[in-house]
């Protein structure tokens, strides 16, 4: 059984905190280091926000060019490692640092 935390204000009746432009299918998203990470479907290019104010709001400040990422299904973040990993359907895993620079990319076997 899974309890909730009812002391989250969302609980009851959630409600948007912000909104992110763009009219591509989102494919994740991620936080790292406070920044918004967000994968788009069929884009080679992670959207990244950074949050304005108290309203939780989030504006962009950059995009990053992954280059040979074809159609992203997934993205997650690494505190440890400050970097996030962007899944592929094609197979492959990307390592991509906050500036854009891919690590690496591994393929992963089904």
């Amino acid at each position: 059984m899974l309890h909730a935390d009812s002391s989250d204000p969302y609980f009851e009746n959630p409600a948007p905190v912000c909104t992110v432009s763009g009219n591509r299918c989102v494919a994740g998203i991620t936080v790292l280091d406070g920044e918004l990470y967000v994968a788009r479907s069929q884009c080679c290019e992670l959207d990244v926000y950074a949050p304005v104010g108290r309203a939780g709001a989030y504006l962009p400040v950059r995009q990053l060019d992954v280059q040979r990422l074809r159609q992203p299904t997934d993205v997650v973040a690494s505190q440890t490692a400050t970097v996030v990993y962007v899944a592929d359907a094609v197979g492959f895993v990307f390592v991509v640092d906050p500036s854009g620079n891919v690590y690496s990319r591994f393929q992963v076997r089904s």
